[in-house]
């Protein structure tokens, strides 16, 4: 199961206990996740033609869409109050882009966010067509070698507003993970201080704590 889903559920238990008195209500948590998958492969096929990947020459890859058919597409019929989103280490590398110029990751996270949304509520009375949709930015040290590309890539996580909720994002929300990188380096591996991967926050828990507190104000 997935630790961001998790500690998401754990920090937003305590979050609405606060509010009802120690009594929260039931949540249910529905956690579809792959390591080192691309946002591309959690799209639907037919929307990736919305962006150009000026990395990939505008090519649609073989996988683009394998995790939106197999993990997303089947929990369709199901009504939810909202969605969570912790990904991009393996888009980093790639051209950041511009939401505006529909090109880049700027321009594929809210095309994700929208088709999911649109998806899960075609049938009325179900999910909000705007159910509120959560981003992670991406911690400190989890590039993946693309150093140079962080500024660029949190900028575009924001659909390159520098803000959310936007006009591309309505009722989208951020947990800013700038703050919380796990240093990977030679002098911090050789002292052992290093006890999470170097993609993974530190402590791990504290993100999850700033998407739960956004998710009581929607």
């Amino acid at each position: 199961f997935s630790a961001a889903c998790w500690y998401f559920g754990q920090a937003l238990t305590d979050e609405l206990a606060k509010m009802n008195n120690g009594n929260p209500p039931p949540i249910g948590l529905i956690a579809s996740s792959v390591g080192g998958s691309r946002i591309e492969q959690w799209t639907p096929v037919e929307k990736l033609a919305n962006c150009k990947n000026i990395s990939r020459g505008g090519r649609i890859d073989k996988w683009d869409g394998i995790r939106y058919n197999g993990m997303v597409a089947p929990f369709i019929n199901m009504t939810v109050k909202g969605y969570v989103w912790y990904q991009g280490e393996n888009n980093v590398i790639e051209d950041t882009g511009n939401s505006m110029e529909h090109t880049g990751y700027g321009c594929m996270l809210p095309n994700m966010v929208n088709s999911w949304r649109e998806a899960w509520s075609v049938e009325p009375g179900t999910t909000d067509a705007i159910a509120p949709f959560g981003v992670y930015t991406l911690a400190a040290g989890s590039s993946e070698g693309a150093t140079t590309h962080m500024g660029g890539f949190r900028w575009s996580q924001t659909a390159n507003y520098g803000v959310v909720p936007n006009d591309a994002m309505p009722n989208c929300f951020v947990a800013s993970g700038y703050d919380l990188g796990d240093p990977w380096d030679e002098s911090c591996y050789s002292r052992n201080c290093c006890t999470h991967g170097f993609v993974e926050p530190q402590p791990p828990c504290s993100g999850d704590t700033r998407w739960s507190s956004w998710t009581t104000n929607f």
